[in-house]
């Protein structure tokens, strides 16, 4: 298993982070990252999630990893067109 993190509301702090990997962990709860616009790499991949609404405002992300997560919808990220999933 990965690391045990779970609670990522200190992250919102950090506006200028670019790239962001969380992969392996438990985070279910992405709403923190909705004020990290100036990410443009994110991996969620192993994660718990299943809701991407959140990312819905991140316009400058271009590479996203969902694959192993519960995620089946990803129309609320439809309008970001240079955005690459993986799933």
């Amino acid at each position: 298993s990965g690391p045990s993190i779970s609670d990522i509301r200190p992250l919102a702090r950090l506006t200028r982070l670019t790239r962001l990997f969380l992969r392996g962990t438990s985070i279910s709860d992405i709403r923190p990252l909705a004020r990290l616009t100036r990410l443009t790499w994110l991996e969620l991949n192993g994660t718990s999630i299943s809701d991407i609404r959140p990312l819905a405002q991140l316009t400058s992300l271009t590479r996203l990893d969902l694959s192993g997560t519960s995620v089946r919808d990803i129309t609320p990220l439809a309008h970001l067109g240079n955005l690459t999933i993986t799933q």
